[in-house]
């Protein structure tokens, strides 16, 4: 895992964030299609720019959202979960034999940037380690987590002020999803 803070200069944050006046529902790309917003231009940036470019050459594409969380809403809280090419939910326990069993594939990499601009309570990202340990990642604006997605993980609840974030997964095959 890598955190980077403070990633984006003012300017160019505020350009990422203003897009996102309406949700992003989650979007595949291959490599080589047209950005068509500046969301998908901060994801190249991010995959070709921050992280090691062997991995893009070794993917076929990417999916990215967009993820709100406050304390009022009642969808405030996602549970463990890997991130994979199911098209359903199912419970986790369920999803963690799919996924040993090789019948479920998950994404290779990820990164989660916040793109709120003021900070919030709660709303930590925590991570299983292999040991069942819990590596807990405050959302602090303008922050970057780039990390393995096939690690069971969750977001908490989010007490007070508003966490936005972009995600993006990166895929070395095309998720059965998107076929």
């Amino acid at each position: 895992m890598i955190i980077l803070d403070d990633l984006l200069p003012k300017q160019h944050r505020l350009k990422v964030v203003t897009q996102l006046a309406e949700p992003i529902s989650i979007t595949w790309r291959k490599w080589g299609d047209k950005t068509s917003n500046p969301v998908e231009d901060f994801c190249i940036y991010v995959w070709k720019q921050v992280f090691p470019k062997y991995v893009v050459m070794n993917s076929e594409g990417w999916e990215y959202w967009e993820q709100r969380f406050g304390p009022k809403e009642t969808q405030d809280y996602i549970g463990f979960h890997t991130d994979n090419d199911l098209d359903r939910w199912v419970d986790p326990k369920e999803e963690q034999r799919l996924v040993d069993s090789g019948e479920v594939k998950t994404a290779d990499y990820g990164f989660i940037y916040y793109a709120h601009t003021e900070p919030c309570v709660g709303g930590y990202l925590e991570i299983k380690r292999d040991d069942g340990e819990l590596e807990r990642i405050q959302p602090v604006p303008n922050r970057l987590i780039l990390f393995t997605p096939n690690a069971q993980h969750r977001v908490t609840n989010v007490v007070k002020g508003y966490r936005r974030s972009i995600v993006s997964n990166l895929w070395k095959q095309t998720p059965s999803k998107y076929k």
